[in-house]
């Protein structure tokens, strides 16, 4: 019977506390939260950190910083969570699965099992995805079946 539960033990071992999607701000945001409530996570981002506030030319409403660009922003909030220790892994996610206590999450070169998934893919741009022309990114079908 002890070997039951010792191998109960190693399988629960090997899930995630968080899986967080997407590199913005929304998801470096609970990177940082997660690095410091010291969970076992992974953070996912299929292209550039920073989201799409890298391509601003200018942002003047950020409390506390009167005049920055997206870009320097973005390298600002990199830094802050790579301060924490946090990697962020360079992974397409292509898959999730969202039954039971442990979900899952496959991405282009890994599968990660995991209690808790944060989706911080931010909003899609019109020339990602176009329901009209029946266009649209894995992510976007993701969000209207949750």
């Amino acid at each position: 019977m002890t070997y039951a539960f010792d191998a109960c033990l190693q399988v629960m071992s090997n899930v995630l506390d968080l899986v967080i999607v997407g590199a913005g701000p929304a998801g470096m945001t609970a990177a940082i939260y997660a690095s410091r409530a010291q969970l076992n996570f992974v953070f996912l981002e299929k292209s550039f950190a920073g989201g799409q506030i890298t391509n601003t030319y200018e942002i003047e409403n950020y409390p506390g910083i009167k005049s920055v660009s997206g870009f320097e922003l973005s390298t600002m909030f990199r830094e802050h969570v790579e301060y924490f220790g946090v990697d962020i892994k360079a992974e397409d996610v292509v898959e999730v699965e969202l039954d039971g206590d442990v979900k899952k999450v496959v991405t282009t070169q890994n599968t990660y099992e995991t209690k808790t998934i944060i989706f911080a893919m931010g909003q899609p741009g019109k020339t990602r995805c176009s329901r009209r022309r029946g266009i649209c990114r894995p992510w976007c079908i993701l969000l209207r079946n949750l």
